[in-house]
């Protein structure tokens, strides 16, 4: 059963989180799904991290360097983000899910026998 939902909540994750497809390139309607997705923005907080905050020019011994210039790099790959809001989408959806799972888990123990009997 596991295998089967959680190949159908992960499907999604995985589309909207703008590895496959840039959020430049997609439809106007679907970008409300690229802000609010997870992984989206874990993977635009890293890079930004990486990559944004005033970073000078990165070294290069090439006589042609295109990705020398980290605002380059973080115009071209979709990642000009601020820091905090992507900060904030991943602690808004650690709350949620620190939430939900306390309040499964108390319904579960609360209802224990009724969910443990066998079935025949």
């Amino acid at each position: 059963m596991a295998t089967i939902l959680g190949t159908f909540f992960l499907t999604p994750t995985f589309l909207f989180s703008a590895v496959m497809v840039l959020t430049k390139d997609v439809h106007e309607f679907f970008l409300i799904f690229f802000e609010l997705n997870y992984l989206d923005n874990a993977l635009k907080g890293i890079v930004t991290s990486v990559l944004g905050l005033n970073r000078g020019k990165l070294p290069c011994d090439e006589i042609f360097c295109p990705f020398a210039n980290p605002k380059k790099v973080l115009r071209d790959f979709g990642a000009n983000v601020e820091f905090s809001k992507a900060f904030s989408v991943i602690i808004f959806y650690f709350a949620v899910f620190h939430v939900l799972s306390y309040i499964l888990i108390r319904y579960r123990l609360k209802n224990r026998n009724s969910l443990c009997r066998p079935i025949y």
